[in-house]
């Protein structure tokens, strides 16, 4: 048969780059026109009347025409580009050592199953902090298709790079483990916030403890969300390191994503617990006494 062999995109990764950013621009320029014209729904933070503050940060929050929706399009771009990668890094290795080294299937294997999962309950993700609060503007757009996926997969484009790098089972079965209670903590406070906010009494979620608000909604002090404040950052971190320890320590770039998210989750953590304390007053000062910690149980 005539035609390409798929694994042609991996040598021109760096098209693929550049393609993604020269595609981030125009969109911006598009969504920003878009947004003077025609807007839907106003981000407070890019409504400065700076132009090229709002550029970036992005005028709207979440710009629609009819039903469709840009920003939710462009996270579902995403993870589906991030599955292909993986995908893409295993043919790769099939391809040149006829083989799957065991360290690289584990990393693109897990991911993908993160990838999946997210796809599959991607309701829970519309409370996402970046899809509710965060304008639609060249920074979600540079994210979006070109930055998150290229950069959050360096993990096993590393271990395809590096094929003598391998790991003994007996570590590779630690890092599953710590995979897995990540993945736990990350789906099952997740599920269980998004159970908790569609229907308090539901019987999944009835018999947990929380305060009482002035918005008589309440908060969650049991459960998944009685180990701390964020047990969903928490598994995301985990997740996160349990992908890049199979790549070693003699190298830092693989540690990207970790730092990169840790940091940014760092920093979440701190602006969306100022909102609450303003939003629930005293009702989150008795929170917070009752879920001491903010991520990290007994440090942090």
């Amino acid at each position: 048969m005539n035609g390409y062999r798929v694994t042609i995109v991996y040598d021109k990764l760096i098209a693929v780059a550049v393609t993604g950013l020269l595609f981030a621009v125009v969109s911006s320029i598009l969504v920003y026109i878009k947004s003077q014209i025609a807007p839907t729904n106003i981000c407070e933070r890019g409504n400065s009347g700076i132009m090229i503050y709002d550029f970036f940060v992005g005028h709207e929050l979440a710009p629609r025409i009819g039903n469709f929706d840009f920003k939710w399009f462009s996270f579902r771009f995403t993870l589906h580009l991030w599955i292909i990668l993986n995908l893409l890094f295993l043919t790769k290795a099939w391809e040149t050592q006829h083989t799957l080294p065991p360290t690289l299937a584990l990393v693109s294997l897990t991911q993908i199953y993160y990838l999946v999962d997210n796809l599959w309950f991607e309701n829970n993700l519309l409370t996402m902090g970046d899809i509710m609060h965060e304008g639609f503007g060249y920074f979600a757009l540079n994210g979006f298709f070109a930055f998150c996926p290229l950069m959050y997969s360096l993990q096993p484009r590393f271990l395809l790079e590096n094929p003598k790098h391998q790991l003994p089972w007996y570590c590779l079965a630690t890092i599953l483990s710590l995979n897995i209670l990540g993945y736990c903590l990350y789906r099952g406070s997740n599920s269980q916030k998004n159970e908790f906010r569609k229907n308090p009494k539901s019987p999944a979620v009835a018999h947990l403890k929380t305060i009482p608000t002035e918005n008589g909604r309440g908060l969650l002090v049991s459960g998944w969300w009685g180990v701390c404040r964020k047990p969903n950052y928490l598994g995301d971190i985990l997740l996160a390191f349990s992908w890049s320890l199979p790549c070693g320590f003699r190298h830092l770039m693989p540690y990207f994503y970790p730092m990169f998210i840790t940091m940014m989750l760092l920093d979440r953590e701190k602006t969306d617990s100022e909102y609450c304390k303003n939003k629930y007053k005293k009702s989150w000062d008795k929170y917070c006494e009752a879920v001491k910690y903010r991520i990290v149980p007994y440090v942090y």
